[in-house]
């Protein structure tokens, strides 16, 4: 019992007993059936946070990558909270029996305007809400059914990735780093390779991975070795934040704390909010400084020139941001500049659930033709299909213009299943979500980690956490991407014992 009233099992359970009481005390004003719709968000509530709980106070369930808790927490921000929260306002304005689901004149990538939907009403909403729950409720029950028959397996890694000593893996973190930040960073040469662009996230996790794994669990290095290791994560962070991508750092720094838990087993909270201050400071003038970079400096400036306007664009913004004399328009601009992002998933549910099938037909499994050509690498298909399905759902449902041949509209897993076959697609699809999920849990996740695959597994399994974009793209690389890790880091490992840096 004493085990339990922990710091990280009060918060949790504090914040989950705050959401319901908002819930309960909130009065949802045109909602015919708000005790109805109260229920469903305290029960959306309940079965994406509680499970958490289990998986931190179970010690044998923290040897497994977190990817089904990871993923009931994007459920939560990206869905739940857009009906918890929007009926005050936070995200959209909304009058009395509809909200206002649109992003006015929004330039997206400098082409073309983007109109979202704006007749969503409150049985709409309701609607898309009780899709959610119900997709909920069969992801939980596929991942708990396969868990029930393999609670005792678990994995160690193949003997042949052990590893040897310090010296080995820090032989490996030099040769990651060479390749890694010559080939993709210095000379970039996927820009003008473009078949082998898709490595480049692959050796940027591959640096992150090993750097930072070396210098937390080998305590014995020295500490400007430590500091060797730190300095290219810090670069490419700074680099992907410099070239407009707001993602890519922050989900950087997201996988390297879950690094950090796997190996301390330990919910440090401070690391965590450090990560969510972050993301809304950079995010809030993300707009600014992409208009100021992808627009005006062209591709031969430097790093120190993008930083140079980073710096003055988040200074003048920020001093205008607090010279703000009205604290409401303080509260309405950075609603207005990060929850919009963050409730996509939500907002493109409402669409697609209140048109289809009535007005855009089902899809009856189209988006998932293109799975099969997947397999096989650009580098070795030079005419592979591009996965354009982005572009292409958002012209199925208006949102799009035919014209537009460039912006993509992301069409999240679960929205994707109801695409494709209505609420029969969402049930069958995300029970079976679950049961893969939790396979995947238990082969990826090393229990070992002395054994690189520990690593191996956890660079592959994290991307699958965020289930924004379409089933291909999430899952299209998968195989490929584990089998090429295996394989580079067992050759690596056998350059080594042929080295004299060996004996």
């Amino acid at each position: 019992m004493k085990k339990f009233f922990n710091i990280a099992n009060i918060s949790i359970v504090s914040f989950i007993i705050f959401i319901i009481i908002f819930i309960i005390s909130k009065d949802y004003i045109g909602n015919n059936t708000n005790y109805n719709y109260k229920f469903f968000m305290i029960s959306v509530t309940l079965i994406t946070l509680f499970p958490i709980l289990y998986y931190l106070n179970k010690d044998k369930e923290k040897e497994f990558f977190p990817l089904f808790e990871m993923s009931l927490i994007y459920f939560f921000i990206s869905y739940a909270l857009f009906h918890i929260f929007d009926h005050l306002g936070i995200s959209f304005s909304i009058p009395t029996y509809s909200t206002r689901l649109e992003m006015e004149d929004a330039i997206v990538f400098g082409s073309g305007q983007l109109k979202l939907v704006s007749d969503a009403t409150r049985p709409d909403i309701g609607y898309s809400f009780k899709v959610l729950l119900i997709g909920l409720i069969s992801f939980i029950i596929g991942y708990f059914l396969l868990k029930y028959f393999t609670t005792n397996v678990q994995r160690d890694g193949f003997k042949f990735l052990n590893i040897t000593d310090k010296y080995e893996l820090l032989f490996i973190c030099l040769v990651i780093n060479i390749i890694t930040l010559s080939i993709f960073y210095i000379f970039k040469i996927q820009e003008v390779i473009p078949a082998i662009s898709q490595l480049n996230s692959v050796f940027t996790f591959l640096l992150l991975s090993f750097n930072f794994f070396a210098m937390i669990y080998f305590k014995e290095l020295k500490i400007y070795i430590k500091i060797l290791l730190l300095l290219p994560i810090i670069f490419i962070l700074i680099f992907k934040l410099l070239e407009g991508s707001y993602a890519a750092p922050i989900s950087g720094l997201i996988y390297l704390y879950i690094i950090f838990f796997l190996i301390k087993k330990k919910l440090a909270l401070l690391p965590i909010l450090t990560i969510v201050i972050i993301f809304f400071s950079i995010h809030t003038f993300k707009n600014e400084f992409r208009a100021n970079t992808w627009r005006i400096i062209t591709q031969d400036d430097g790093i120190l020139e993008k930083l140079d306007v980073f710096k003055d664009i988040y200074k003048a913004n920020y001093y205008y941001f607090f010279n703000f004399k009205n604290q409401d328009n303080k509260l309405k601009m950075l609603k207005e500049k990060n929850l919009q992002r963050i409730f996509h998933s939500a907002e493109s549910l409402v669409v697609v659930t209140r048109l289809s099938p009535e007005e855009v037909p089902y899809w009856e499994g189209e988006s998932y033709k293109i799975l099969a050509s997947k397999i096989i690498p650009r580098i070795f298909w030079e005419d592979k299909p591009s996965d354009l399905l982005g572009n292409a759902f958002g012209k199925r449902y208006g949102i799009l213009k035919d014209q537009d041949k460039v912006t993509s509209w992301n069409m999240p897993v679960l929205n994707e299943f109801y695409v494709n076959y209505g609420i029969r697609g969402v049930i069958i699809g995300m029970f079976i979500l679950g049961i893969f999920y939790r396979f995947l849990t238990i082969y990826l996740s090393v229990r070992n980690k002395n054994n690189y695959e520990f690593l191996i597994g956890a660079m592959t399994i994290f991307p699958l956490f965020f289930l924004e974009s379409h089933l291909s793209l999430i899952f299209g690389a998968v195989l490929q991407t584990y089998i090429f890790l295996l394989f580079f880091i067992y050759f690596v490992k056998k350059i080594y014992d042929l080295t004299i840096l060996k004996k």
